[in-house]
């Protein structure tokens, strides 16, 4: 008669141990994977709103406008459009944002009115929704997408109640130049870009 090789007693009981063990690590990562998972989920979710101000009265700037808007990396925004002009059609506005899939409000204002007026309208809204803070974009000027997330990290960290920036890049078309201007240390730098 041939004789199987059976496995021990004490072999198979180290194998089980080993099975247990792994599963308990594995059930561990698991568990850590999980938990790092909620982390970000819930710091996504408690990332302080903020309500991105805009007013323009010229329509060739709608295109910039949005740009500027939809390429921050901040997720937790809205965006308020002041249309300051009755000739600008508040459809084509809608219809990109819409594209886009943007959290905004639009609201149309008398071009009688002036840019101070414009601004606290869109602040009263943001503050009547419940949004913490106030970012003012120029429509004409170009916005690099972590500007809101530096903002509302210096808002949170420094516990100060107004952010700006000191240093800006002017672009001069018809001369092809560029400008760096250090508003802190009333500098400009200039140098010719190469096309």
């Amino acid at each position: 008669k041939k004789q199987r090789n059976k496995p021990s007693n004490k072999n198979f009981v180290q194998r089980l141990n080993e099975r247990k063990r792994n599963r308990n690590i594995n059930h561990k990562k698991f568990q850590q994977n999980k938990d790092e998972f909620v982390n970000i989920f819930r710091k996504e979710n408690t990332q302080n709103k903020i309500g991105v101000i805009t007013c323009t009265n010229k329509c060739k700037f709608l295109f910039n406008i949005i740009n500027n808007y939809c390429q921050q990396t901040y997720s937790n925004k809205k965006l308020f459009v002041v249309l300051n002009n009755e000739s600008i059609d508040k459809n084509i506005l809608v219809h990109l944002l819409d594209k886009r899939n943007a959290d905004y409000e639009i609201l149309h204002i008398n071009s009688k009115h002036k840019l101070g007026y414009c601004l606290n309208q869109a602040i009263s809204k943001c503050h009547e929704q419940g949004i913490k803070y106030c970012s003012k974009f120029d429509d004409d000027d170009i916005y690099l997408p972590e500007y809101l997330t530096e903002q509302v990290n210096a808002l949170d960290t420094q516990d100060a109640i107004l952010v700006g920036k000191s240093v800006c890049m002017l672009y001069k078309p018809y001369t092809n130049e560029c400008r760096l201007i250090d508003h802190g240390r009333s500098e400009e730098h200039t140098s010719e870009l190469q096309s």
